[in-house]
């Protein structure tokens, strides 16, 4: 008898304006090469409660929109949930911002220094719109070998 192990990953999206639930949903493709063995899901940061459990994922992936006249930030609720997330040390974390003119690498920083300092191992990141955003899935497939 095979067993095989089924993989669970979460994409953790803010989008107060709806501009990252399409992005996710394409970054969704490009991680279910395999859709039989994995599984995908994709949540709002308004819906994780306090505190919320990574645990039973094997990729965490986070994606906020870019904040501030001139960017550099991310969002407050973004930088709430990943100082309560239960489970994050030791995993294997992604991070994607939203395209603006300016900010996006500060933006993309200040979420990694916030991920690492949970002990968690940001291992891939990039600024995102729906073009690209599968392939960005498809990156974060060679993470999980």
């Amino acid at each position: 008898m095979v067993i095989l192990y089924a993989m669970k990953r979460v994409i953790i999206i803010h989008s107060d304006e709806g501009n990252l639930e399409p992005i996710a949903e394409v970054i969704r493709t490009g991680l279910k090469e395999e859709p039989d063995r994995a599984r995908v899901e994709i949540v709002s940061v308004a819906a994780c409660t306090s505190p919320f459990s990574v645990r039973p994922y094997d990729l965490v992936c986070i994606g906020s929109p870019v904040r501030g006249l001139f960017g550099g930030r991310i969002a407050p609720d973004v930088v709430n949930l990943i100082s309560r997330c239960n489970g994050i040390e030791g995993k294997r974390c992604a991070v994607f911002v939203t395209k603006k003119l300016f900010g996006t690498n500060k933006a993309l920083q200040q979420m990694m220094a916030l991920l690492e300092k949970q002990g968690a191992l940001v291992q891939d990141f990039d600024v995102l719109s729906c073009q690209g955003a599968e392939e960005f899935g498809r990156r974060l497939l060679n993470l999980l070998e």
